[in-house]
Formats: C-alpha cells, sequence, structure tokens
C-alpha cells in the first residue's frame, strides 16, 4: 500500500503511466472510467490530468487507491514540474 500523499503536493502531481509495465488488464479503467481508459493494449489518461486532479478532491483520492491496484505498478503521480520522457 502506498502512503497517503499530502494535499500540498496532490493537485501539484501529474498522472504517469508506464507503457513499458503496463498490462492493459482494464483495472484501473473499471475501477476509475473518468480518469483511465484502454487505448489498445494499454492505459491512458482521459483529458488533462493535472486538471483532474485540480478540479475533482474525491476523484484525486480515489486515484491513491487506484494506483495501488495496478497489478503491474505501471501507474504513478510525479510532479507536474517533471519533464515527460
Amino acid at each position: 500500500m502506498i502512503p497517503q500523499i499530502p494535499d500540498e503536493y496532490l493537485y501539484s502531481m501529474r498522472i504517469n503511466i508506464d507503457h513499458t509495465r503496463c498490462a492493459g488488464c482494464g483495472i484501473c479503467s473499471d475501477s476509475l472510467p473518468s480518469v483511465f481508459y484502454l487505448n489498445g493494449y494499454h492505459a491512458a489518461v482521459t483529458g488533462d490530468s493535472d486538471q483532474i486532479l485540480q478540479d475533482n478532491e474525491i476523484l484525486a483520492r480515489r486515484l491513491e487507491e487506484g494506483i495501488d491496484s495496478c497489478p503491474q505498478e505501471a501507474i504513478s503521480l510525479r510532479s507536474s514540474h517533471e519533464q515527460s520522457e
């Protein structure tokens, strides 16, 4: 289980999916369809993840559970200031 993310960090984070680890099992899209969907063989984020986290505190908190439920540990949060790889 991941530790609870403090509020001051949660809203400055970006959802990241490591497609080299994602198996496309759909657990994330089944549990949080307003955040994740399957795009071919991998999970993807619906819309802008920065905006999702800022606009909906309840959804942001549920995201913590979604990250923990990924069997491949492919979903993570990182600073929205970090550059994409």
